[in-house]
């Protein structure tokens, strides 16, 4: 049933607002708040291992953006 629920989730994606960067929803929204503290968009690179940064490092490059625009923003502080 695992498998089967996986198979259904969507793909990740990388957004076109912001070039490079992995998107935390379906759709390419504004932030509103760019530098929020949560990093749950990395969630399937670190901690739980779904896709990996030496076979797939593209998805590596695109949480990096990610998170280097979120301490950019002031969300450095996020208990990870």
């Amino acid at each position: 049933k695992l498998r089967e629920a996986a198979l259904r989730l969507p793909p990740r994606s990388v957004s076109s607002r912001t070039p490079g960067m992995l998107m935390e929803w379906l759709q390419d929204y504004e932030e509103c708040c760019p530098g929020f503290r949560h990093q749950s968009p990395i969630y399937g690179l670190f901690p739980a291992g779904l896709y990996d940064a030496i076979y797939e490092p593209q998805w590596a490059s695109a949480a990096k953006v990610l998170v280097d625009r979120r301490i950019k923003y002031g969300g450095g502080s996020t208990g990870w």
